[in-house]
């Protein structure tokens, strides 16, 4: 067994599921499903929201430059994927890997939303350390505890 074997192995220990009767790992499965397709509308719902606050608010007075406003742009790419997970997600297609990039996703475009911020405003990069919007780390932090893994 390669070290990376191991690895995997040891990250992705699923053996135990293997000893469990048949009827368990079908509920267990069933369960995995239904969490997914909760996550897939909750984080819709927080796509939404985030588009109509964006849309909604008034602008900041100040200095703004408009060639970093890439919030529109990125709540549009990560709504379609939403969407595309979501109906992955009903159609009981989600595999395992599309969960992981899912993460990568949300933290991913969340993180670069907010490091863009400091560039738009014309701040240090010790602005996005005050941007309440870091909190929002949490919020898919929370999301994903949402899943049901046994």
């Amino acid at each position: 067994m390669s070290a990376f074997d191991q690895l995997r192995a040891w990250i992705f220990d699923d053996t135990r599921a293997r000893d469990l009767p048949a009827r368990v790992r079908r509920s267990l499965a069933e369960q995995r499903e239904r969490s997914e397709i909760l996550i897939g509308w909750i984080q819709f719902a927080i796509v939404i929201f985030l588009a109509s606050v964006f849309e909604l608010a008034p602008m900041a007075q100040g200095v703004v430059q408009a060639n970093y406003a890439l919030e529109a742009e990125a709540l549009v790419g990560y709504g379609a994927f939403c969407a595309l997970r979501l109906v992955l997600a009903h159609r009981r297609r989600l595999a395992e890997w599309m969960l992981y990039l899912s993460v990568v996703v949300d933290i991913a475009l969340l993180m670069f939303l907010i490091y863009s911020f400091h560039l738009k405003y014309d701040q240090s990069a010790a602005f996005v350390l005050k941007v309440p919007t870091l909190f929002y780390c949490f919020l898919f932090i929370a999301l994903r505890a949402l899943r049901f893994d046994a």
